[in-house]
């Protein structure tokens, strides 16, 4: 083969290719790999930063044990202030019942009436006043009892279901005592309001004017009035129909108030017993019936009927005159001057 034919065989070399591979060659040498976390998006890095673990401090075990025991300490104060506020509570409404009970079954020979120096009729309102002022004292303390075991309930945490059980066992502590002592308070105030007739003082049913009806001197008019005894009617049962007076000197009256002038004493003892009876009707039955109601008018004295005369009753000035008051009587007794 000659050198032509070799030469049209080698394909011939574009120069300007051979000029860019160096170029090539150092661009690829100058380019440095990035690291792997610029290449990581910043989400994913914060994901993957790990978490900060936290320091717990050392705690002395000593300095632990104190502040336990300063806990139970003030746990047991508070359950040792609860006993003795629930056994004060208890003492004392058996002391009030001993003295209610007491006190209030003999009203004539009671010796409280004569220490707290009241009368008779002031006993029972005086005991209704001092149950009521212990009673709100209780029901005061309770309510607190209660409503800081709620607030115990509210401000412990979930997760602490210690706290939550001791807030639960004092409010459920107080709710209790709330309400044994309200009803006890109840009960206590309707049993002394039943037991105020018999402390109170006796309320004529036939009211007079004047109200004191003893030492009178005669003559006096005397008004009286049968209001009470209309009140004392239950109007569902009962409905009066007449009131008849009889003054115990012959003389009657009809009417729900009247009034009478007696003369003189009365003939026994200078007394006399008023008598009135009210003539009712039973709206259940039908049926009529009457009842009596007494009242005694007592005369001490008479006044005296004084009476004279004169010897001349007219003339001529100067006159003399002459009176002689002999006629004068004192009718229960006898006139010692004149």
């Amino acid at each position: 083969m000659t050198e032509q034919e070799n030469n049209k065989q080698i394909p011939k070399v574009d120069n300007s290719m051979l000029r860019k591979e160096p170029a090539i060659v150092r661009q690829t040498e100058n380019i440095t790999p990035k690291p792997q976390d610029e290449m990581i998006p910043a989400a994913a890095q914060v994901q993957k930063q790990p978490k900060p673990v936290a320091q717990v401090p050392s705690v002395d075990p000593k300095k632990a044990n104190l502040i336990a025991k300063k806990k139970k300490k003030k746990q047991s104060k508070k359950m040792f202030a609860l006993v003795a506020v629930f056994l004060f509570g208890l003492m004392a409404l058996f002391a009030i019942a001993f003295l209610l009970i007491y006190s209030v079954t003999d009203p004539e020979n009671n010796p409280f009436i004569q220490l707290f120096g009241l009368e008779v009729e002031q006993w029972i309102p005086f005991l209704i006043n001092l149950i009521s002022v212990f009673f709100g004292f209780l029901v005061i303390i309770s309510f607190f009892i209660g409503f800081i075991g709620v607030f115990k309930i509210g401000a412990a945490p979930k997760d602490n279901k210690p706290a939550k059980q001791k807030g639960i066992a004092m409010a459920m502590l107080g709710s209790m005592l709330l309400i044994v002592f309200v009803v006890t308070w109840m009960f206590t105030y309707i049993w002394l309001d039943g037991k105020r007739a018999d402390y109170a003082p006796p309320v004529e049913l036939i009211q007079t004017t004047p109200e004191v009806v003893t030492g009178l001197t005669a003559p006096m008019v005397i008004g009286f009035d049968a209001s009470v005894i209309e009140r004392s009617v239950n109007p569902r049962q009962k409905e009066i129909l007449s009131y008849v007076w009889t003054f115990g000197d012959g003389q009657k009256q009809t009417g729900k108030k009247v009034s009478h002038e007696y003369l003189r004493k009365g003939e026994v003892d200078g007394s006399y017993d008023v008598t009135l009876k009210v003539r009712f009707i039973d709206l259940k039955t039908g049926e009529e019936g009457t009842q009596d109601f007494h009242r005694t008018i007592v005369f001490d004295n008479e006044q005296v009927a004084a009476s004279f005369t004169a010897s001349v009753e007219e003339g001529a000035y100067p006159l003399d005159v002459e009176f002689d008051a002999t006629a004068s009587v004192d009718p229960d007794g006898s006139i010692i001057g004149y």
